[in-house]
């Protein structure tokens, strides 16, 4: 992961009108937060946040930094401390719908709707997504990998 952050902090530099190197950016970083249990970290929650800012800044309608803010919103919430934040409930399921309208082939914003349905207490059409996951085709090891993680989300 430190390597990964590192890689889209090179690209950044390189090329700051891409909004994608910003998306990998917060993603890094939100995962290293995430598994040292620090994302409630004011300094992490604002990076994100400005991270997804600045990528639907460059582009609008940037699938990947529309889900990915709008499972920033979820994550805070989740954790008692969207208020603190600027989390906000209402926030997530539009841009997580926009993001899934933006890229509906893409596996991995399939299996986050999902986890975004299953948060607000909608197993029926998180399982849809889930089932639409794994009926796209798995073009690179992310998305195999995506998959597998639907798959167990639809074994609990």
């Amino acid at each position: 992961l430190r390597r990964s952050v590192a890689a889209a902090e090179r690209a950044v530099a390189l090329d700051p009108s891409c909004s994608l190197t910003y998306v990998y950016l917060a993603r890094g970083r939100g995962e290293i937060a995430r598994r040292s249990g620090v994302l409630q970290n004011l300094t992490v929650a604002n990076e994100l946040k400005r991270l997804f800012d600045r990528a639907l800044e460059l582009n609008p309608r940037d699938a990947d930094a529309l889900v990915g803010l709008g499972m920033w919103h979820l994550e805070l919430v989740e954790n008692g401390v969207g208020w603190l934040y600027g989390g906000k409930r209402d926030q997530v399921m539009p841009l997580v719908e926009a993001g899934v309208a933006a890229a509906p082939e893409q596996v991995n914003l399939r299996v986050e709707y999902a986890t975004a349905l299953r948060a607000f207490a909608q197993p029926e059409l998180a399982k849809e997504q889930l089932e639409a996951a794994l009926a796209l085709p798995a073009r690179s090891a992310v998305d195999r990998a995506e998959q597998e993680r639907a798959r167990r989300i639809l074994n609990d």
